[in-house]
C-alpha cells in the first residue's frame, strides 16, 4: 500500500505487516496462476562464449642484456690487447696488462655467460608455451565451432520462448481480469493472511484505558457517528492511551489489528497554536514521533484532516473501508455505492498553519450552518 507524510488522508503500516500481506498475495497468485495456465517457459540458457587462448610472449630484456654484456666484453678485450700492443709486447708489462684488464675481462665474461644462459632459458620457456599454445589454437578452433553451433540453435530457442511468453503473459493478463480468478484469490486470501496476522497481532502493544479527561472536539463528535453508522460489528475506544499518547479513536479489528485513527487541524481553537504541519525542508511530519512510535508497536496510523472529516465523512469512512478490506476485514464495500472517493488534501507548512490560525481559517467549515446540521441530525 501507498504510504505518505505529506497528504492527508495519511496512511502508516509497519513494513512487517506490508511484507506479511504483499508476500501471501504474490505467493497465493503465483500458486493460482500456475494451477490454471501452468509455469511461465523456461527461458534458454546462452552458450557461455569461448575464450581464445593467449600467446606466449617473448621478452626483449634479456636478449638486450646479452647482446649489451657481449659488447663490453670485446670491448676489454680490444682494450687489452691495445695496452698490450703499446707496451710493445714487453714481457715485464704482462702482469701490469694482466691486472689491468684481466679483471675486467673475467668480470664481463661472467656476467655474459651469465645472462646467455638466462635468455637460453627464456628460449627455452618460450617455445615450449608456444607448442602448447599452439595445441590449444587447434582445440579452441574447434570448441568455437561447436559454440557457434549452439549459438545459432540458442536464437532459435529465444524466438520460440519469446513467442511462448508473450502467449504465456495474453493468458496470465486474460486470467488476472477473470471473475472466478478474483474470486478464488478472495477465498484463499482470507485463511492465509489472517493465520499470518494472528502471530503478528500478538506483538502488538494493548492500549490501556485512560485515567485522564481529555476534551473532546467537536469533529471527534462528529466523526463517531459515521464511525458507528458504518461500522457496527468493530470495537472503536475513545479515552485508551498508548503510554502517554491517546489516539482520537482505536480501532481493534476481529483479527487483533490495532488501528489509531487520527483528526488533524492546523491550529488549536481557544490559543491558535500551530499544533499540526509538514516540514518542508525535514521532509518530515510533525507529529513523526508519534506516528514512529504507533508503529514500532504495531499498530496502524490513519490521518484525517479535520476539513476533510466534516466535509467528506462518508468518503473518510470509504476510505477507512478499503484500508481495512485490505488487511482482510469484511468491512461490506458494497455500503458506500454512490459515494465518491476521498479528496486528498496537502498538508499544510508551518507557514500555512500560522497563516490559517490569523485568519481563523477554521470558521470556513466549522460554521453555524455545520453546526446547526450537527444538532439537527444527531440531537
Amino acid at each position: 500500500m501507498k504510504q505518505v507524510e505529506d497528504q492527508y488522508p495519511m496512511l502508516l503500516v509497519p513494513r512487517e505487516l506490508i511484507s506479511i500481506i504483499e508476500d501471501n498475495d504474490n505467493i497465493l497468485m503465483e500458486n493460482i496462476i500456475r494451477i490454471q495456465i501452468g509455469d511461465p517457459p523456461d527461458k534458454p540458457t546462452k552458450p557461455k562464449p569461448i575464450d581464445e587462448p593467449h600467446a606466449p610472449n617473448l621478452s626483449s630484456h634479456n636478449h638486450e642484456r646479452v647482446k649489451f654484456s657481449h659488447k663490453v666484453l670485446i670491448g676489454v678485450l680490444a682494450f687489452g690487447f691495445l695496452i698490450f700492443a703499446l707496451s710493445g709486447f714487453d714481457e715485464g708489462n704482462a702482469f701490469l696488462v694482466f691486472l689491468v684488464t684481466g679483471i675486467p675481462f673475467l668480470f664481463a665474461l661472467t656476467k655474459f655467460l651469465s645472462d646467455y644462459f638466462a635468455y637460453s632459458k627464456e628460449i627455452k620457456d618460450y617455445n615450449k608455451k608456444n607448442r602448447k599454445y599452439q595445441v590449444d589454437i587447434q582445440s579452441h578452433n574447434k570448441l568455437l565451432t561447436k559454440y557457434k553451433l549452439n549459438l545459432a540453435d540458442y536464437e532459435i530457442k529465444m524466438e520460440l520462448y519469446n513467442d511462448h511468453l508473450r502467449e504465456y503473459e495474453s493468458w496470465k493478463e486474460e486470467l488476472l481480469e477473470n471473475t472466478e480468478f478474483k474470486t478464488a484469490i478472495n477465498k484463499n486470501r482470507e485463511e492465509g493472511i489472517n493465520r499470518m496476522i494472528a502471530g503478528f497481532s500478538q506483538n502488538i502493544i494493548k492500549p490501556q484505558k485512560s485515567e485522564k479527561n481529555f476534551q473532546v472536539g467537536i469533529s471527534e463528535n462528529y466523526f463517531l457517528k459515521y464511525l458507528n453508522k458504518y461500522f457496527k460489528d468493530i470495537a472503536i475506544l475513545k479515552h485508551y492511551t498508548l503510554e502517554y499518547f491517546e489516539p482520537d479513536f482505536t480501532l481493534i479489528l476481529e483479527n487483533g489489528l490495532h488501528i489509531d485513527i487520527e483528526i488533524d487541524e492546523p491550529y488549536t481553537g481557544n490559543t491558535k497554536e500551530v499544533i499540526h504541519y509538514y516540514d518542508k525542508l525535514k521532509r518530515q511530519f510533525s507529529d513523526y514521533d508519534r506516528n514512529k512510535f504507533f508503529i514500532g508497536c504495531g499498530w496502524i496510523v490513519i490521518r484525517f484532516s479535520e476539513q476533510q472529516i466534516i466535509e467528506q465523512p462518508d468518503a473518510c469512512c470509504k476510505y477507512l473501508a478499503k484500508t481495512l478490506q485490505y488487511f482482510n476485514h469484511n468491512s461490506n464495500i458494497e455500503n458506500f455505492k454512490g459515494i465518491n472517493d476521498i479528496l486528498p488534501m496537502q498538508i499544510w507548512s508551518i507557514k500555512e498553519a500560522n497563516e490559517m490560525a490569523y485568519f481563523d481559517y477554521r470558521k470556513k467549515y466549522l460554521n453555524e450552518d455545520f453546526l446547526k446540521k450537527t444538532i439537527n441530525k444527531y440531537d
